[in-house]
């Protein structure tokens, strides 16, 4: 055993096991059954539990009123096109005319530079 005295762990463990690993699963599988995996499939699905789900209580609930509102308003956004809008011309037209307006409703001519009564020019 090369230098290993006979009653170590070492020498017995080398004794009764041999270095073959095919050889020491196929001795062990003789003599130790295990079981195939159809076979642990099948005593796992005869005693497999039965789910029971815990009694919760529950309380009826009104959504918020600001909650509406905001998926209201959500669904109101989603459904706008740019395409079906106005384009806004009109509202800045009637925007402009009312900024805009003379006190003159006559004066239809714009002079920008004018000469005043000294002879300087107005703004």
């Amino acid at each position: 055993m090369g230098g290993i005295s006979k009653g170590s762990k070492e020498a017995i463990f080398t004794h009764t096991i041999p270095r073959r690993p095919k050889k020491t699963i196929q001795v062990i599988h003789q003599q130790v059954y295990i079981p195939s995996v159809m076979e642990r499939a099948a005593r796992r699905a005869a005693v497999q539990p039965v789910r029971v789900d815990p009694e919760r209580p529950e309380v009826p609930l009104a959504i918020p009123h600001p909650l509406l509102e905001a998926s209201q308003a959500a669904e109101r956004d989603k459904a706008f096109s740019f395409a079906g809008a106005a384009d806004g011309a009109d509202l800045i037209r009637q925007a402009d005319a009312r900024a805009y307006q003379d006190d003159d409703p006559d004066d239809t001519e714009f002079h920008f530079f004018t000469r005043g009564e000294n002879g300087t020019a107005n703004a």
